[in-house]
């Protein structure tokens, strides 16, 4: 991590260099899960991907990178980041013209900034909040900022384009056989 995003990954007992980008897709980097701290969160209105880095920062890691396993959103922002800072353009971009595009994938496309706006007909959602009791007030979630989950869960798509994702994904025709398989590798937490 150290050398993709220097001094990023830092404190709290956070050390990016021990901790690699294999690591962090296959949750075993023990890096913070910013959205555990819904309190960090909730103090912005917007979460640029470095926000989300240094909330994660601020609480110690779950465990040594390699000793165990926790999935955390972290570990997507920082892939994501690392994208950015490889190929020194947007990671919209990059999934635009590395994915959508090529797959013919229109209705797929990853929001810019905190744009809560979502492109053409879509279903609305509906949440109580985490709430249980039936009194619970219920509210439109459906435009939300979606700069709180950037690469790692914001990406907006349609049903259609999801099977055609999933069609190429798992039959091969996005990844090299090698990483093909290093994708349905497990690990043992």
């Amino acid at each position: 991590m150290e050398q993709w995003l220097p001094g990023v990954v830092h404190g709290r007992h956070h050390d990016g260099a021990g901790a690699t980008v294999r690591m962090l897709l296959n949750h075993t980097s023990g890096i913070f899960n910013y959205t555990d701290d819904q309190e960090a969160l909730n103090r912005c209105e917007t979460h640029p991907p470095q926000a989300l880095a240094r909330i994660a920062m601020s609480h110690p890691p779950t465990f040594t990178p390699g000793s165990g396993w926790a999935y955390s959103n972290t570990n997507y922002v920082l892939a994501g980041m690392i994208i950015e800072r490889v190929t020194g353009r947007a990671l919209a971009e990059e999934i635009t013209e590395r994915i959508s595009r090529p797959l013919g994938l229109a209705g797929t496309y990853l929001p810019h900034g905190s744009d809560p706006t979502i492109r053409g007909p879509h279903s609305r959602h509906y949440t109580k909040l985490f709430r249980t009791d039936p009194g619970a007030p219920v509210h439109d979630a459906t435009e939300l900022d979606p700069s709180m989950f950037w690469a790692a869960g914001g990406m907006i798509s349609t049903a259609g384009d999801l099977n055609r994702f999933f069609g190429a994904l798992l039959g091969g025709r996005i990844l090299p056989p090698d990483q093909q398989r290093d994708m349905f590798a497990t690990v043992t937490p």
